[in-house]
């Protein structure tokens, strides 16, 4: 066939690990990450996602670490911590933060901050009009 299929069981997951380990987790390489669909046909129980996410980052703390199995010396990873971080953005079994929900909080952020951007854009257009047209009025 085409595909591989693997099939932990229900609630199970897939997990790469170091030979002879449980819980040493070996790194995984792949060209994509697919989640299992962003169609809209595909989705249910839609509802857009509109909380103001900017406080989230102006107050979230970002740490780099090693993890538990680690030798000591491995390059560190840079990440948040999950009881810091908005429970939106928690996997299923809430011990670690789901990379396409991330994706989907970090793009409210960006939609938000570029509402920020336009709002002072325009407030400036309009302030620079005002300070030429006095600079006309006390020129004249």
């Amino acid at each position: 066939g085409t595909h591989v299929y693997i099939r932990p069981a229900s609630g199970g997951e897939v997990r790469a690990t170091v030979t002879g380990t449980t819980d040493s987790y070996a790194p995984m390489r792949a060209k994509e990450y697919n989640p299992p669909n962003s169609l809209r046909e595909m989705k249910k129980n839609i509802e857009e996602f509109t909380d103001d996410v900017l406080d989230t980052f102006r107050s979230i703390k970002t740490y780099t670490f090693n993890y538990n199995f680690e030798e000591d010396g491995a390059k560190k990873t840079l990440g948040l911590m999950l009881d810091e971080a908005p429970e939106i953005i928690w996997n299923a079994s809430g011990d670690s933060i789901d990379m396409y929900s991330s994706i989907g909080y970090l793009f409210t952020g960006l939609k938000q901050t570029v509402s920020v951007l336009d709002n002072h854009e325009s407030r400036l257009s309009d302030l620079l009009t005002r300070v030429e047209n006095l600079e006309r009025t006390i020129s004249a």
